[in-house]
């Protein structure tokens, strides 16, 4: 997996290693999206059971299909201001 340092923010670092960990990927990049990294609707639930799980969020799965939310910065950059209202 990906050294935690090459994320900006504690929740890309989370959600790369959620990524991996699901997807059995080795590393995976900031923009990389989730479609192009061979996500299916089987990944997509676990992922999202996962970041529930982690952050006590609902995240829409349409995220993870639009260009402009679907690469692990955009995902991040959402998980981060979900759960800023939250505390």
């Amino acid at each position: 997996m990906s050294e935690l340092n090459d994320y900006r923010t504690p929740e890309e670092a989370e959600l790369a290693r959620i990524f991996c960990e699901v997807m059995n990927l080795d590393r995976i990049e900031r923009e990389a999206a989730y479609l192009e990294l061979g996500g299916n609707s089987v990944s997509l639930y676990l992922i999202l059971e996962k970041v529930k799980e982690r952050y006590a969020i609902d995240l829409d799965p349409q995220l993870f299909f639009k260009d402009e939310t679907s690469s692990l910065r955009a995902l991040a950059t959402v998980i981060a201001r979900q759960t800023a209202v939250l505390f």
